[in-house]
């Protein structure tokens, strides 16, 4: 997915209209790579000249910025950052999270932008805030299996076991070869660790 954003000019001025061409542009930046969403939002202060090159009206002699993200999963905070940048430089942060695999997830970026400038004649700020969202989806793994303890069961009887392997947590159901034999997941202790449940027919086909 290519990333996705805006950046958005806001005229707030605590100043008379001849001051009408400093600006405060906001971006907000959030966009899917892989199995990582990411988000950059900053806060940039336009104008025409420096007041060092041109005294008039409209130039700035200095500004500040400042940001504050947030990206949010689900209508939860996955990530925040902020920025300030107190003499003649954008404030900006970049954000990112891991998608967790399987159904979909709806994220949104926040950001609430600020700026502050002086020039010859009079001094102006103003501030913004902006929102973006997407909606992501990451293909599960399939599961591997490493080792299980115990590795093997006597023929009419039923217990449970615990199996040792990677993206687990993700696994619905066990598939056994072999006749006889029915196994379920019972717990799933971490993405590396669950439980299962088995049972074993007293006709069960002896095998490895």
């Amino acid at each position: 997915m290519r990333p996705r954003g805006h950046g958005v000019p806001l005229l707030l001025l605590a100043a008379p209209s001849a001051q009408a061409y400093v600006w405060l542009v906001s971006y907000n930046n959030l966009w899917q790579y892989g199995t990582t969403v990411s988000a950059y939002l900053a806060s940039v202060v336009e104008f025409d000249t420096w007041c060092w090159y041109y005294s008039t009206y409209d130039c700035v002699e200095w500004y500040t910025a400042s940001v504050y993200g947030v990206l949010m999963q689900d209508g939860g905070t996955v990530a925040s950052g902020y920025d300030y940048q107190s003499y003649n430089y954008p404030a900006g942060v970049y954000l990112y999270s891991e998608i967790p695999c399987g159904a979909g997830h709806f994220y949104e970026a926040d950001g609430y932008h600020q700026a502050m400038w002086h020039g010859d004649f009079s001094d102006g700020g103003a501030d913004d805030q902006t929102w973006t969202f997407i909606y992501v989806q990451s293909t599960c793994p399939p599961p591997s299996i490493y080792s299980m303890y115990p590795a093997e069961a006597e023929r009419g009887t039923s217990g449970s076991l615990t199996i040792n392997g990677q993206y687990l947590s993700y696994a619905t159901g066990i598939n056994v070869s072999g006749a006889g034999v029915s196994m379920y997941v019972s717990a799933i202790l971490s993405d590396n660790l669950i439980e299962a449940g088995y049972s074993v027919a007293s006709e069960a086909t002896p095998g490895p």
